[in-house]
């Protein structure tokens, strides 16, 4: 057993590297090290995040790829992001960033002013009909915990005519004159400070 391993990586008679073999197991061996740590896809499974990402029933529902390590300190304002729902266990689901920590946001339901602490994101969906899904929470929608936020959102891969680079959406749809999608105010400190006097 263990000569006809190493005759898979050396040749038997000049002993020279089976380059072709080993390239195509360090290929294999790279892409799961990458898919387990680095990147994942994952399927859209409701209209939260309409027109960008679109539920249309298994197998044709988007595939969204995505980043599965946000460092701590990355800003992600503006971002698409996957997100572990921590109210359903086990679901994940896609989200814009609206503030970062640090900011402020003036709730667009209530008109509530909030300030994200420290280590949390503030998200929305894009879908207007799906508004009461701010932050996750139907009832108390708040900031989350990065911790909760897998990673930011980079292309849909699947369904092959949808394949699109989730910025290139965006930009999409600015051109085409769509409406954007309405959002809470977001607020930076001096901004809240000049016109509510709070810090």
């Amino acid at each position: 057993m263990g000569q006809s391993v190493s005759q898979l990586y050396f040749h038997p008679e000049t002993g020279k590297a089976n380059l072709r073999f080993l390239s195509i197991t360090t290929g294999i061996i790279l892409t799961i090290y990458l898919k387990a740590f680095s990147f994942t896809i994952g399927q859209v499974k409701d209209d939260s995040m309409m027109p960008f990402m679109r539920r249309a029933g298994f197998p044709f529902s988007d595939t969204v790829f995505y980043f599965k390590h946000v460092p701590p300190k990355q800003k992600l304002r503006g971002s698409i992001v996957a997100v572990r729902d921590p109210f359903q266990q086990g679901h994940v689901v896609f989200r814009r960033v609206i503030a970062d920590e640090g900011q402020w946001v003036q709730r667009m339901d209530d008109g509530g002013i909030i300030k994200i602490p420290k280590g949390h994101v503030w998200l929305e969906c894009e879908n207007d009909n799906a508004r009461s899904l701010d932050s996750l929470s139907e009832d108390l929608g708040g900031p989350i915990s990065k911790q909760h936020v897998l990673g930011r959102c980079t292309s849909i891969v699947w369904p092959i005519w949808r394949r699109a680079k989730i910025a290139e959406l965006d930009k999409f749809k600015s051109l085409m004159g769509g409406q954007a999608a309405k959002h809470s105010r977001v607020y930076e400190n001096e901004e809240i400070f000049q016109r509510y006097g709070i810090r």
